[in-house]
């Protein structure tokens, strides 16, 4: 079964229309960055319950993503990297087969990589509108 994806675009500010096409992370990257997401944020003194520490995504669903606060930035940077690996940009919308890996340059706003960034999170978590939106076959 393929992975699901989803397409998201920006509306508003200075990435108004940019168009990303989002690719839920494979088993094993996923699981290993749900744990890593939990540890750390036990360890930054967030109480979290075992069942939802080894419950993986679901957890972090649980607690929402909230949880990223109580992970020290400097933990949390690379995870936050993890969670744009996720994306690509979509040049020219007519032609929504052809991606290009993210980068960093291509995004003017702030709150684009807040946004993409949450949707790359509900696409992992919210599986049932992950799959009423997926462009996946």
């Amino acid at each position: 079964m393929a992975r699901r994806q989803t397409t998201y675009t920006i509306e508003g500010g200075r990435d108004n229309g940019k168009t990303f096409l989002l690719t839920e992370m494979a088993a094993d990257q996923a699981e290993q960055f749900a744990w890593k997401v939990a540890c750390a944020a036990y360890n930054g003194g967030m109480g979290i319950p075992y069942d939802l520490l080894k419950s993986g995504w679901a957890g972090l669903a649980h607690i929402g993503p909230g949880l990223l606060t109580a992970i020290p930035y400097e933990v949390l940077k690379p995870l936050l990297d993890d969670m744009l690996q996720c994306v690509k940009i979509i040049p020219e919308p007519s032609r929504p087969g052809t991606t290009r890996p993210f980068d960093y340059a291509d995004i003017e706003e702030a709150t684009t990589l807040l946004a993409l960034r949450a949707e790359v999170f509900k696409l992992h978590v919210n599986f049932s509108n992950a799959a009423e939106n997926s462009t996946s076959a």
